[in-house]
């Protein structure tokens, strides 16, 4: 069975990008070390636009990678969102990325997380319990943890997104009228990968297990976000951050899930099942990755 575990970084060079992904270089290595920690055996893929690397990780130039592909698909994309083009730009050709590692690797079956993702299992088991699908998304259309048991699908994926953009078809038209809408009602927001991840799974030929997250396989949950509490017992975490345009630091509260570690496994308890689950994975979004150093499992040394 394969194990390629793949992640994509795109460091916000240039471009207006999110607070949060300008301090990447404290929270990326804590990434990699877990899931090199807890995927001995695996073969772990690093895609990104800078020459960071990390032990254990095969780094991949996004330049040496699809440099014509990415051209192409800048030279014709068209911004319809209110969030930064630094955000929602890379997070869109970002599947182009995937794609092309997958013709890469011999189109074997792959998983792709997003950077801030910890893993705390061996994936294998991953493939097993979702090969019944082509590929799998989390909170609906998310690519924050998607297996992907059939590269054919996550091929045809990235060609729909960039022929939205080359061709400026009728599906090009719908985003563009959805975006225009929401410009008309002051709505923040737009069009965003998750659109296309929607789109892509409401075909007849595609078979995507959507939230993953609710599917609590072999009795074991992959986490959202972390922030995302829902029916999980909770508590509060106060983090002192430094952001821009505030005084040197801000105290600003947060409610996470309440997970507690046992035998360097992650669990928390559900109050709608009432019963505690393990969790394969946790994701920190947005300012949640300042506590990202409280979950690892590996010792410092790793």
């Amino acid at each position: 069975m394969c194990n390629n575990i793949i992640f994509y970084h795109s460091s916000p060079k240039g471009l207006d990008a999110p607070g949060h992904l300008v301090n990447w270089d404290k929270w990326l290595p804590i990434v990699m070390k877990q899931v090199r920690y807890t995927n001995p055996e695996a073969k772990i893929y690093l895609v990104s636009n800078d020459d960071t690397t990390f032990p254990g990780v095969e780094h991949i130039h996004t330049e040496n990678l699809c440099h014509d592909r990415l051209s192409q698909f800048r030279d014709n994309y068209v911004h319809m969102s209110t969030n930064p083009i630094g955000h929602e730009r890379p997070a869109i050709e970002r599947w182009l990325c995937v794609s092309e590692m997958l013709h890469r690797l011999g189109n074997q079956p792959c998983i792709f997380l997003e950077v801030d993702v910890l893993v705390y299992e061996d994936v294998t088991e991953w493939f097993k319990i979702t090969s019944d699908y082509d590929m799998t998304y989390t909170l609906g259309h998310s690519g924050n943890c998607t297996i992907i048991n059939n590269p054919n699908k996550l091929h045809e994926l990235a060609s729909y997104i960039e022929n939205v953009y080359i061709h400026r078809d009728r599906t090009f038209t719908s985003m563009k009228s959805i975006f225009d809408k929401m410009q008309a009602n002051n709505n923040l927001g737009g069009i965003c990968d998750m659109t296309y991840l929607k789109s892509f799974a409401n075909r007849d030929d595609v078979n995507v297990l959507e939230h993953l997250e609710k599917h609590k396989l072999n009795g074991k949950v992959f986490d959202d976000h972390i922030r995302i509490v829902n029916d999980w017992s909770t508590k509060e975490f106060t983090l002192r951050m430094d952001l821009k345009g505030y005084e040197p630091q801000v105290e600003m509260g947060f409610k996470h899930k309440d997970i507690k570690f046992r035998d360097g496994k992650p669990y928390c308890y559900n109050h709608d099942c009432k019963r505690e689950y393990q969790f394969r994975l946790v994701h920190f979004v947005g300012h949640s990755k300042l506590s990202i150093d409280k979950y690892i499992t590996y010792e410092e040394t790793v």
